[in-house]
């Protein structure tokens, strides 16, 4: 198993694309932690469809407000889906379930997260 790589942003990124290893102190892009200070770039984008990072680290200097992050641009033809349900099976207690998905040319992906809710 590969070992996370952490990386600083750049105070001067040639752009604010996260996925492009240039934009980084020491030019490889972060799988670990994403360590953000002063920049002249305070908008990142990701140009990669799929990005897995362990950690945001915000320090001093970072941009106060606004600190924009956009996604991947959804691809053509393609349907963003959202349903959820819950049920209460007791006073204090209900069961939920959630589905999000996106399918299209080229996009397939899914997430189903369920479970038990309890108060008490």
């Amino acid at each position: 198993m590969a070992q996370a790589q952490n990386a600083a942003w750049s105070a001067a990124p040639a752009t604010g694309d996260f996925n492009t290893g240039a934009n980084w102190a020491g030019g490889t892009m972060p799988t670990g932690t994403a360590t953000f200070a002063a920049t002249n770039k305070p908008s990142i984008t990701f140009s990669a469809a799929s990005t897995t990072i362990n950690t945001f680290q915000f320090v001093a200097g970072a941009p106060g407000n606004p600190f924009t992050v956009f996604g991947a641009t959804p691809q053509r033809d393609s349907a963003v889906i959202a349903l959820s349900a819950q049920t209460r099976i007791a006073a204090e207690t209900e069961l939920y379930a959630r589905y999000d998905g996106e399918l299209g040319n080229g996009a397939d992906n899914h997430a189903l997260t369920a479970g038990l809710r309890m108060v008490w």
